[in-house]
């Protein structure tokens, strides 16, 4: 990650991605976006939130560049 100056976009909605359904929990962040600095130079304003675990045990992610009328090509 660090050799290729990867960023993590922080997570907004919750603190952790992951949840064992025990009684005692476990919770975990397993599941994390990485950019590279040219996608965070061409997309500033983007953002990671945390929907509602509903079904499975890991949290669905959902990207948001901030604008939707451009595309992405490295």
């Amino acid at each position: 990650i660090d050799a290729f100056n990867f960023r993590e976009i922080e997570l907004s909605g919750r603190q952790y991605t992951w949840a064992n359904n025990l009684h005692n929990q476990t919770f975990e962040k397993l599941d994390r976006v990485l950019v590279c600095t040219d996608f965070e130079f061409k997309f500033p304003h983007t953002t990671v939130t945390a929907l509602t675990r509903e079904i499975s045990d890991h949290t669905t992610l959902f990207l948001s560049t901030g604008n939707s009328s451009t595309t992405y090509q490295p």
